[in-house]
This record gives structure tokens, C-alpha cells and sequence, in this order.
């Protein structure tokens, strides 16, 4: 009888197989028998992804070894269509029809598993026409001896937010880095002036579509689009990105008319691409929770930081020495609130919307998440950033937290260059440690806004280790603004106090630190008399006392 009811059971499965044309995620058995082996790697990995693992000591093992192409073919034979496939899972998405011969295919020994996934791929183009914002032809050079802004035009908002603009001064604007952003396709990016530079200077180095379709990642997903143009623009004195130098990689992961499972399996595939040929930041505005089929829903729960397939995936990424950046989701003034999938992972860098007075955007989605570490972790400009529309030209317009991200993600990749020696983990904390709210984070703010001058400064003055507290004054000696440079291994409140030569108390400041690092101003010392002074700093268990000359 058990027999019978096993035998009865895998029937109705391949009956409902068949009747069910779409896509099915099968999961093989094992990796035995493969033609590559960790012992060669440079077969399947980059120079540049081989060089990324010694550097950071990351092992070569089963993992990075691709599914069994054998195994593939086997399954090509029962007349199923190959759309992707994941060496981290073992597995590889087939679109069938009622041709298949599921009855085959599962009884194949190295097949594990057969899961339908979503319905096959459904076009969505975008017939929107391109026209062409004026290029100003101005050298990088430019932006690192300019002494004001209007190079940047509108997008010195999103940018002196975060106080990015020293960075690019110093001339840190991506060189030499690689970014993949996974998205919805990447509409008019093949012929926008925006990304004009990029192109002639051959820095988009792969476009691929990952969910199958075998369709032009340029003719849908103004979303991508959008997206990019937050960190790759360079359109002179009307829009520059964050890190307009740097190299791209375009992956459509996203499908737009529809919402399923397979989505994670897309990106996980383009995750997986990337990490092969050395990319080193991921930037993702995607998140999943809910889907067309609701079955396959998640609930609050599964954002864990371990469990959807997505979040694994982009914790595996991780683990291969990458950054990882994702919006945190734009549901926080909706019934779901909180971050979606893979927001939800530790290893990702969950990026909040604010306005560009800093306070939080209402429909920024909200933490914690259920993993280990308070979500989101920063927040950025997701309210009207100058932005590149469908059309092709740049306006102040838009929301969500989908471009919040991509406009930190070129920023911190900017830093990332400026410090190539250092760990995505240290860089990550750098940009942590910068933020407004960094003694005082919260599930709205996480840390708050970073401030990449003050991450610049706590990655060279490793400040990181740092257990103490700390002050100096500077310049010494002054003529006009005296400033005190604070260090605080806690949330405290500080007081400033100088008296001159005779003990008499010539100024009293005091305020909350809720920074790692904080310069205060004094501007009343320009009034003071030339002499010295005594300056006392005083922090919740300590004291500084320091000398300082007014001329």
C-alpha cells in the first residue's frame, strides 16, 4: 500500500507538471564528475575575481564550481529551455510547455527536485521616445580644482547631503572600480548622452538579460535606467553621478509585468556572474515579499536574514568579497511597513529614503529586520534627487528608496577606491561610523545619513579601533574660527570651556555627540584677544585640557 500511494503521488505531480507550461526550478543532486575542479579556478573565475579572493583570503570551494553541464543537457534533451542557472544552489531554471516530458526529466538520477516557479516571460516594452539632454564637454579634472558647485547642476543635492563632494575633489570618482546593477532593464542606456562617456570610454562592460527572455535590455525597465543614471551620469553642469568614472555591469534581473519566485533566481544567476568576473559592488533597488501567485508569498517572519533564496544568495555574494547595496523598500506608509527580501540580510548595506532636510520619508520602509543587525542601516536622498526620466532628460523629480541606494552605492564606491587595501566589511563600517545618528540609530534612520568626508577621516586615522575618548583644537595657533575636533567611543554629552591666562571663563559650549566623529565651530574666539588660552574639553568620565594661541 505505501508503495502505491508513492507511485500515486509522483503521478499526479507529473500530471499537474504537464498541464502547467512555465518556468521550473530544478535542483540537481550533486556536483560529481564535473570538468572543473577548485584546483583550477582561472577556468571559471576572472583574473580580476581570482585576484579580489587573494586578497581578501577567500577559498576556492564546491560552491564557486558551475552546475554539471552535463546535468543540463540532460535535461535540454526532454524539450525544455534553459534560462538560467546557479552554481551556489546547484540548480537551473527551465521554461517548459506541454512538449516536456516531465516523466523523464524526473526520473533523471541527478535530478534532485522540480518546483514551478512562475509562467513564462511576459514582454513588457516601452515605446517612451529618447531626446537628448545638451553635453557640455568638460574634463574630470574639472571637478577636482572646482571651487563651487555648478559643475554638478542639480544633483549637488543628493551628493552634498552625504558631503561627497571632497571625494570626488580629491579625484575618487570610481576609477578602476566595477559596478553591476541588477534591475528591470535598463531602457535607452545604449543611446542616452547621459551615459555617452561611458561608452566611448568602454567602461559598461557586460549587459545581460538572466531571466531568459533572450530580449534587449535596452527597449524596457526605465526603472534601471533611473537607477543608473543616480550613479553613471555625466552630463556637466546639469547631472553627474555618484561615481561617474567608474566601470558598469547591467543586469536585468527584474521582470516588470509580472512577480514571481523566478526573480530570485534571475538575480541570484546575475549575483553569481558578476562575483565571476571580478566585479566589486552590487547595487540592487529590488525587494520581494509578495507575488502574483500568493502562495508563494513571504510573511514578515521569513525576513530573517537566512531564508528567502534571495537573501541567501546576496549573503553568499557577500562572502565572495563584494559590497553589497539594496533599497530598503518604500512600504513604511503601507500595510507590510517593514524592509523586504534581501534587505533583510546582514551583509547588505539597507538604504532608507530621506528629504533633503533629513528627515525620514514616510514611505521608507521600516526595521528591524528579524536577522542580527538593525535595519535599515543608512539612509540617503529619496525625495525629488536629480534623476534621468524615460525620456532621457534630467529633472528634479521622483521618489523611493530605489534611488536612495544607488546614490550611496557610487558614493561608497568612490571611498572603496580612494582605500583599495581595506575590506568591504571595514568600508561598510567606515560609512556606518559617519552617519548622523550613529550613537543614536533607530529602525527608521538606522544610523542615519553617512558623511563621506568624516568616513575618509576615520578610515585614516583608524578610528575604527579607537575604545577612548579625545578632542583637538585646530588651527593652532587662530586668528578667526577656532575649531574642536571631537572623537567619542559613546553617545555623551560634551562641554567646551576656555578660559585665558587669569582662569576667567571666556566661552561655554556644550552639546550632545551622537557621532563618532564631530567638528563644533567656535566663531565668539574670533572676538577674543590675542594670548593663550586654556581650553578644557569635557567628556562623560574624562577631561582634556589643551593650550591654544589667538593671534
Amino acid at each position: 500500500m505505501r508503495y502505491f500511494v508513492i507511485l500515486a503521488f509522483c503521478c499526479i505531480q507529473c500530471f499537474v507538471f504537464a498541464q502547467k507550461p512555465g518556468r521550473y526550478r530544478i535542483t540537481f543532486a550533486d556536483k560529481e564528475n564535473s570538468k572543473y575542479s577548485e584546483l583550477r579556478p582561472e577556468e571559471f573565475l576572472s583574473p580580476k575575481a581570482l585576484e579580489r579572493r587573494a586578497k581578501y583570503n577567500i577559498a576556492i570551494t564546491q560552491q564557486d564550481i558551475p552546475v554539471n553541464q552535463w546535468y543540463i543537457d540532460s535535461v535540454l534533451q526532454y524539450n525544455a529551455r534553459l534560462c538560467n542557472s546557479s552554481k551556489w544552489f546547484n540548480s537551473a531554471i527551465f521554461e517548459c510547455d506541454s512538449a516536456t516530458n516531465f516523466s523523464a526529466i524526473q526520473s533523471l538520477a541527478c535530478v534532485q527536485s522540480i518546483e514551478w516557479v512562475a509562467p513564462k516571460h511576459k514582454a513588457q516594452p516601452d515605446a517612451t521616445q529618447l531626446q537628448q539632454e545638451p553635453k557640455h564637454v568638460v574634463p574630470y579634472s574639472e571637478f577636482y580644482s572646482a571651487t563651487h558647485d555648478s559643475l554638478y547642476g542639480n544633483s549637488i543635492r543628493q551628493i552634498k547631503l552625504m558631503n561627497g563632494v571632497p571625494l570626488h575633489k580629491a579625484g575618487f570618482m570610481g576609477q578602476g572600480m566595477t559596478i553591476a546593477v541588477l534591475d528591470a532593464g535598463f531602457l535607452h542606456v545604449d543611446s542616452a548622452s547621459a551615459f555617452s562617456q561611458a561608452w566611448e570610454e568602454q567602461r559598461i562592460l557586460a549587459y545581460r538579460d538572466f531571466s531568459g527572455a533572450n530580449i534587449s535590455v535596452w527597449n524596457e525597465g526605465y526603472h534601471g535606467m533611473a537607477v543608473l543614471s543616480l550613479i553613471a551620469s555625466y552630463l556637466p553642469k546639469t547631472m553627474i553621478g555618484t561615481a561617474p568614472q567608474a566601470r558598469y555591469v547591467l543586469c536585468r534581473t527584474e521582470e516588470g509585468a509580472t512577480e514571481y519566485r523566478v526573480e530570485e533566481d534571475n538575480w541570484t544567476a546575475a549575483a553569481e556572474f558578476a562575483d565571476s568576473i571580478g566585479v566589486d559592488v552590487i547595487s540592487t533597488s529590488l525587494g520581494y515579499s509578495e507575488f502574483d501567485d500568493s502562495t508563494q508569498n513571504y510573511t514578515y517572519s521569513h525576513m530573517d536574514g537566512k531564508t528567502t533564496r534571495i537573501t541567501i544568495a546576496s549573503n553568499i555574494a557577500a562572502s565572495k568579497g563584494m559590497l553589497l547595496f539594496n533599497s530598503a523598500g518604500n512600504s513604511g506608509d503601507k500595510p507590510w511597513k517593514y524592509i523586504t527580501a534581501p534587505a533583510d540580510s546582514d551583509s547588505i548595506i539597507t538604504v532608507g529614503a530621506c528629504f533633503l532636510n533629513g528627515t525620514i520619508t514616510s514611505f521608507s520602509s521600516r526595521g528591524p529586520s528579524k536577522g542580527t543587525s538593525l535595519k535599515p542601516d543608512v539612509v540617503a536622498l529619496g525625495f525629488y534627487p536629480a534623476i534621468l526620466k524615460s525620456n532621457g532628460l534630467v529633472q528634479v523629480s521622483g521618489m523611493g528608496t530605489s534611488f536612495s541606494n544607488p546614490i550611496l552605492a557610487g558614493m561608497a564606491t568612490c571611498l572603496w577606491q580612494e582605500f583599495p587595501h581595506l575590506p568591504p566589511h571595514t568600508i561598510k563600517q567606515a560609512i556606518l561610523s559617519s552617519a548622523h545618528r550613529y550613537f543614536v540609530p533607530d529602525t527608521v534612520y538606522g544610523y542615519g545619513i553617512p558623511d563621506f568626508e568624516r568616513a575618509r577621516f576615520i578610515l585614516r586615522m583608524g578610528m575604527l579601533q579607537q575604545t577612548f575618548d579625545k578632542a583637538e583644537v585646530y588651527p593652532n595657533p587662530f586668528r578667526q574660527i577656532l575649531q574642536v575636533r571631537i572623537y567619542a567611543s559613546q553617545s555623551s554629552k560634551v562641554s567646551i570651556r576656555m578660559y585665558d591666562m587669569q582662569g576667567k571663563e571666556m566661552l561655554y559650549k556644550t552639546f550632545q555627540m551622537n557621532t563618532l566623529l564631530q567638528t563644533i565651530e567656535i566663531p565668539e574666539a574670533a572676538s577674543l584677544s590675542a594670548g593663550m588660552y586654556t581650553v578644557f574639553v569635557q567628556f562623560d568620565n574624562e577631561q582634556q585640557i589643551m593650550k591654544v594661541l589667538k593671534k
